[in-house]
């Protein structure tokens, strides 16, 4: 069948398109670079928007020879890898007006470098995947400065510091640590919410200080921390593959403690008190801890064994065996208890107990809190008869 042409019009002959294809195939076998400029690729509406496409994948072999380029004017995917691997240039321009082709036309020709970064997935290119390129960029050492609450800056990592004027700072001082900007593959601040995690810990320790990850904003993250012991505080960051390279050192200083400067005090006097020991009987203090030892246990425990022994035997044959266990193990725990009031000197008369020779004061503190719940169940025992 044939197509009927309209009245006035003279369809193209056999012999004149085989005379345009030959044209054609001469000119493109004699070229060295052939330039293609593509739009939206729609074969169902617009057939010939596939002839990159189908040259490329079915008649490489009659451009093999030339260097090609393409302009991508609309949306840059519509090439596949494959396609994508036999061009020698790729470029995404994203519109068809003159403005835009002519600065593809430059960009070709070398007058400047594009620097532009696509914002989808495009196969084939070093942009094949927009996820792994918004990631931080390992080639890029991420910058990090430690400030103090002020905001003053302590010490960087953008100079180089030798070890001997490392800064200092005493433990308790609040150290902000500020990292970025963190770029990503492309050369932009990476994406809001990007995870990164702080590395601190002193000199000679291999366990680090435990720190929760901070997350980006406009590129930039914080952290802070207050080193709270002396020595060589090393602190760095990882985002990603990325890092902060080298770890800045600060040295945390441990200033002299109170029990220190009030021996140095009362030097000539030849006595020394320990910080917070206000005397008062029922305060804790350093002489608290050398109120109780093994031998003091062991005398606390033989009290507990023996008045518990002595409950048995006068309520066993008084009391219903359920009540006599109860009663029995009130009584161990408030012995028990009285002995560590004791020991932490929080015992009612504990410092008169102590002087006590031969710690006959111990016996008190286990076997009088042992007769209050005694007490204490026998009252509530009568209320119930009544």
């Amino acid at each position: 069948p044939t197509v009927p042409t309209p009245q006035g019009v003279t369809a193209p002959s056999d012999e004149t398109t085989d005379v345009a294809n030959d044209k054609t195939l001469a000119a493109i076998q004699e070229a060295d670079w052939i330039i293609f400029v593509m739009l939206d690729v729609a074969p169902q509406t617009s057939p010939y928007s596939a002839a990159v496409k189908r040259l490329l994948s079915d008649h490489i072999t009659l451009i093999e020879d030339q260097r090609l380029v393409v302009f991508a004017l609309q949306a840059p995917y519509y090439l596949d890898a494959t396609e994508m691997s036999k061009l020698t240039t790729y470029f995404g321009v994203y519109s068809k007006t003159t403005p835009f082709l002519e600065s593809a036309v430059h960009a070709l020709f070398r007058r400047y470098s594009p620097i532009g970064a696509p914002p989808v997935d495009v196969p084939g290119t070093r942009f094949a995947s927009l996820s792994e390129r918004l990631l931080p960029n390992p080639d890029v050492t991420i910058p990090l400065s430690l400030e103090s609450s002020d905001g003053a800056a302590i010490a960087s990592n953008t100079t180089a510091t030798p070890a001997e004027d490392r800064a200092e700072i005493d433990t308790g001082t609040l150290l902000r640590l500020r990292v970025g900007p963190i770029l990503d593959h492309n050369g932009h601040q990476v994406p809001d919410g990007t995870v990164v995690a702080f590395d601190l810990r002193y000199e000679g320790e291999e366990v680090a200080l435990m720190m929760e990850p901070a997350l980006t904003r406009g590129g930039m993250a914080a952290r802070e921390v207050t080193p709270d012991r002396g020595g060589i505080l090393r602190v760095s960051a990882r985002a990603g593959q990325a890092s902060t390279g080298d770890e800045i050192a600060v040295v945390v200083i441990q200033p002299p403690g109170p029990a220190a400067q009030s021996n140095g005090a009362t030097a000539d006097a030849g006595t020394s008190t320990a910080a917070g020991d206000t005397g008062q009987p029922g305060s804790p203090n350093a002489d608290d801890a050398r109120r109780v030892d093994f031998v003091t246990l062991a005398i606390a425990l033989a009290t507990l064994v023996i008045a518990v022994s002595l409950l048995l035997i006068v309520q066993v044959r008084v009391l219903p065996r359920s009540t006599l266990v109860h009663n029995m193990l009130w009584a161990t725990i408030f012995g028990l208890a009285g002995y560590v009031l004791y020991g932490i000197g929080l015992f009612p008369g504990g410092d008169w107990l102590a002087e006590l020779p031969g710690r006959f004061g111990i016996p008190v503190t286990v076997f009088v809190p042992m007769l209050l719940p005694l007490l204490w169940l026998q009252v509530r025992g009568d209320d119930r008869d009544r």
